[in-house]
């Protein structure tokens, strides 16, 4: 059986609504069995995946979204900011 991918969009949107601030939901997620396996490999790129859905889905206007999809948006998010 496959694990589930860490964008599995449905989950983490969910937890990006319970979660008022971007460090609580960092933390929640974070303690996700297979999310924390992945931390464990390749923190800082899976800290800004995590922070991109939480950007996507709580900071952007429904106009912006209708520009793009969560993982495409996402993506952009990680590339811009492996680099600071």
């Amino acid at each position: 059986m496959k694990n589930k991918p860490l964008t599995d969009r449905k989950l983490l949107e969910k937890y990006a609504k319970l979660y008022n601030t971007k460090e609580k939901y960092l933390e929640a997620v974070s303690n996700l069995p297979t999310i924390s396996s992945i931390l464990k490999s390749n923190s800082k790129m899976a800290k800004l995946t995590l922070e991109g859905y939480w950007v996507y889905f709580n900071d952007l206007s429904y106009g912006e979204k209708m520009g793009n999809n969560a993982e495409t948006f996402v993506q952009g998010y990680v590339i811009r900011n492996m680099r600071k």
